[in-house]
């Protein structure tokens, strides 16, 4: 099932087969209205735009993922006087993927100063177990946080797991400045990219990530550099009791204990203008852990957020045939072909509007033309299995209004009991609904190869 929201429309597209509900919400619509109908398990499909807003997700087991990436999807919380993200209370599986939020406030709670201000970007507490992908928290809590401007992660229960993120330049008038872990909170900060960040010296001058009252962060593969005052610390005692933190291959300026941490100049090539890229010769380039997840290129994993970026995985063969808009329609491939990854997306665009389809796969090619009264030619060779099989817990999938689909397939449960290995080369192809003039038919993509590692 698939909804579509705007300022003007909310459009409505059932498949039967579908097991939740896709929110999508266009430029110019509210975020927060898709957040408010939706039921746990749906998803939330934020187009590009900037959305002045804040999010309360009402302690929801949502998908919330910016479609374009977070430089082209933002969620500015300026003049709202609170977090941009509260996420009190949510459950596992709660995510929040693809966006810049920025210009937040923190939550607010009545103090001896009248109002202190909590999580400029996110707040988390009250058991919450978010993750946060893919995103950059920038700009956040200046001129009224009080505590962790970007991210505040508080309460028994409570954890925030962020990966392959960017915290760079929030600030706490307290302490904390980029994260705090408080109150027996707990984070995890992985593959990210912390700098920039500052508070002032109130309880311990914790500029970057920051630990209170029996708080624990767990920092891996991550940079943490160019902050105000210690990089990674405690407040001061008595709020220090309990406090810990567990750093390995990170990049700590100043030092960190723990194995593969580096204390060199990570090179980025402009944090000035926030391209937290790595130069050439960079010291984290390759530096992570050899048994952690590779990058995409097969090698060694990056420290920090800004990672590798590959062309278009595989190899495209057997070209399609036009389908009724005149579109060949070609699968892409990103992310990554290591297996133990689990990081593979499928995408294709050019299709006809509101149509199902879904993604097959073959260890064998062949090449049948107009294949069972298609309008497509079928590039694979039998057996052939059907990915998102809802039989095997999968998906079918609606091009919507936006005439395209993506999948990420999980590698390490694919159906008929497919068990991938490193070297195994397999071929893909998107089946989908069209027409041709006369009535109701189908058409079939290019086939792509991949080879997995």
């Amino acid at each position: 099932m698939k909804k579509t929201l705007s300022v003007f429309a909310l459009a409505l597209i059932l498949s039967p087969q579908a097991l939740a509900t896709d929110w999508i919400v266009s430029s110019g619509g509210s975020i927060q209205a898709a957040v408010s109908g939706a039921v746990d398990g749906d998803r939330i499909l934020v187009e590009a735009g900037t959305y002045h807003e804040v999010l309360d997700l009402l302690g929801k087991r949502l998908e919330l993922i910016g479609l374009d990436g977070a430089l082209a999807t933002v969620i500015d919380g300026a003049g709202f006087g609170t977090t941009v993200i509260l996420a009190d209370a949510v459950p596992a599986g709660t995510r929040v993927e693809g966006f810049t939020l920025t210009h937040g406030a923190g939550r607010p709670f009545p103090s001896s100063y009248g109002y202190d201000y909590y999580g400029g970007a996110v707040w988390a507490g009250n058991g919450a177990l978010l993750e946060i992908e893919d995103c950059v928290l920038v700009d956040n809590a200046w001129g009224t946080g009080t505590f962790a401007g970007g991210i505040y992660s508080g309460g028994a229960g409570t954890h925030v797991t962020v990966r392959r993120s960017v915290i760079a330049h929030n600030r706490a008038w307290a302490s904390g400045g980029g994260t705090l872990c408080d109150w027996y909170g707990q984070m995890t900060l992985e593959q990210c990219t912390v700098h920039g960040n500052s508070s002032d010296n109130f309880f311990g001058h914790q500029g970057g990530v920051s630990m209170a009252n029996y708080g624990q962060v767990w920092v891996t593969h991550s940079i943490v550099w160019g902050n105000a005052g210690n990089q990674i610390g405690a407040f001061s005692a008595p709020y220090n009791q309990g406090t810990a933190a567990y750093v390995d291959y990170s990049d700590v300026q100043g030092g960190y204990m723990g194995a593969g941490n580096l204390n060199a100049d990570p090179l980025f090539a402009g944090a000035g203008s926030y391209d937290f890229s790595l130069l050439v010769g960079s010291p984290c380039i390759d530096a992570g852990d050899p048994s952690f997840s590779l990058d995409c290129d097969g090698s060694l994993a990056d420290l920090g957020a800004v990672l590798p970026t590959c062309p278009g995985l595989g190899v495209q063969y057997c070209a399609a045939h036009a389908n009724s808009l005149g579109n060949a329609v070609e699968i892409r491939a990103s992310g990554s072909l290591v297996i133990t990854d689990n990081n593979l997306l499928l995408e294709a665009d050019g299709l006809p509007l509101n149509q199902l389809g879904y993604f097959l796969m073959s260890a064998s090619t062949d090449s049948v033309d107009l294949f069972g009264g298609s309008e497509g030619i079928l590039c694979l060779g039998t057996p052939i299995v059907r990915l998102n099989n809802p039989l095997d817990g999968g998906q079918v999938l609606a091009s919507g209004t936006t005439g395209s689909v993506s999948f990420s397939p999980d590698l390490g449960a694919l159906p008929q009991l497919i068990l991938l290995q490193p070297g195994d080369v397999w071929f893909l192809q998107l089946w989908y609904r069209d027409t041709n003039g006369v009535g109701v038919t189908s058409n079939t993509s290019g086939g792509l190869e991949l080879s997995f590692l």
